[in-house]
């Protein structure tokens, strides 16, 4: 089937930088967050990122394309992953992608 997620991410500054990439799945009825976090030293995903990034957390829920504001009770915590991110360009100061 055709895939109609959407898919959108938002640059956080603070003492750790962190990037939120939320997908929104109208063909499951779910909402995603892969939280990536810079500076980061060690974590559970086996996840290739450009240096000092890493994944923070993955949570989903259920019955829901719009994550809840809170961020509390995800139906889902991932405990774990595998691939890559390649980020395509970044901000006028080098630090956001």
């Amino acid at each position: 089937p055709e895939d109609f997620s959407n898919y959108e991410a938002v640059a956080m500054p603070g003492g750790l930088d962190r990037v939120v990439v939320t997908r929104r799945n109208f063909n499951t009825t779910t909402c995603t967050e892969m939280v990536l976090v810079s500076p980061m030293m060690f974590d559970d995903f086996d996840v290739t990122l450009p240096a000092t990034w890493q994944v923070e957390l993955v949570r989903q829920w259920n019955g829901t394309t719009t994550c809840p504001a809170d961020k509390g009770s995800p139906d889902h915590i991932a405990g774990g992953g595998t691939g890559s991110i390649q980020f395509q360009g970044y901000d006028a100061f080098n630090l956001y992608p």
